[in-house]
């Protein structure tokens, strides 16, 4: 409602394949959407300035990058601010924007809270936070592990005063006038926020150490042969698990493998080597503790939420099957 308070326009995009020409097309002061948005946009951006000698030569010279970026602001809008919210963004992402010249803002918040919790502006930006808490709101950790890690809670005149007609699940968000997020995040001595990910999905290994999925899907995603991927925790007994991974191959990628490597026809049984080699390549990031032991390949894309989360609730059949 805000760009329509303030007598803005508002344009919607034709689809995620149109979202470069539209954006070409309007030259936006504000665009609005998800990681995923992002990270495609970007890696299509970077393969086409990688894919000429010139733009290539000149980026990777830093006096002479400004040539290259001023060529891209000017084809996407001399004024244009990427907002990224609704997921985690990817750090190497963002940077990877802001050295092509352009500005990119994260985002923190729910429904509950009206959405917005915190978020960063110029000035105040901090790799991998999501930005300071606004004006009036509050946040605090509840119960922070050894990594100050724990619940965020929140409260303020934005924040809902309940669920209408549910007395029961009202009770159930709030802690003594907090709302609870079901996110566990951080806070550093500056007062960012840092989201680590969904308290439901954190998986506890066997020597008791926290894994948050979304760190791991993170780092996997940036294998140029896994497309998508849902990393989970299977029980091996009642309050240990092990962490197990579903993956979505990138066709195109796999079919180019295919080509380079003169493989033909790629069975399953490539597929299955190359991404587990791609796993244990980008699982090197990553502490021991925090490494896929095992994953299935599937053949098809994750079922999505309207804000392209993969809705991991619908895939409970899929996970209770034997690796």
């Amino acid at each position: 409602m805000a760009p329509i308070y303030l007598g803005g326009t508002i344009s919607f995009c034709e689809g995620l394949k149109q979202v470069a020409s539209n954006i070409e097309e309007v030259k936006p002061n504000f665009v609005m959407g998800v990681p995923a948005l992002y990270e495609k946009m970007y890696n299509r951006m970077a393969r086409a300035i990688d894919s000429n000698f010139l733009s290539r030569t000149l980026f990777r010279t830093k006096l002479l990058r400004g040539a290259v970026t001023r060529g891209v602001r000017k084809r996407l809008g001399k004024d244009i601010r990427f907002i990224s919210g609704g997921a985690a963004l990817d750090p190497d992402i963002a940077r990877g924007i802001r050295n092509l010249g352009l500005k990119i803002y994260q985002g923190y918040g729910i429904t509950e809270t009206s959405p917005v919790i915190s978020f960063e502006y110029d000035g105040m930006i901090k790799e991998g936070s999501v930005g300071k808490p606004i004006p009036r709101v509050e946040v605090r950790i509840h119960d922070p592990n050894e990594e100050g890690v724990g619940e965020v809670l929140v409260r303020g005149p934005s924040v809902m005063r309940g669920y209408f007609n549910n007395p029961e699940a009202t009770e159930g968000a709030f802690m003594e006038g907090w709302y609870c997020t079901g996110d566990l995040g951080c806070m550093d001595d500056e007062g960012f926020l840092y989201v680590k990910g969904r308290l439901k999905n954190l998986i506890v290994t066997a020597n008791g150490r926290n894994v948050y999925p979304e760190e791991v899907e993170q780092e996997l995603l940036k294998s140029p042969y896994i497309e998508e991927i849902m990393v989970y925790g299977k029980k091996i007994s009642p309050f240990v698990e092990e962490i197990h991974a579903l993956v979505y191959c990138d066709q195109d990628s796999l079919d180019l493998y295919a080509e380079e490597m003169g493989i033909t026809p790629m069975t399953v049984g490539h597929i299955e080597e190359l991404i587990k080699s791609e796993i244990g390549k980008y699982g090197k990031n990553l502490a021991k503790y925090k490494r896929v032991k095992k994953f299935r390949i599937r053949g098809e894309p994750f079922p999505k939420t309207s804000t392209r989360k993969i809705k991991r609730f619908a895939l409970g059949d899929e996970i209770a099957v034997s690796h």
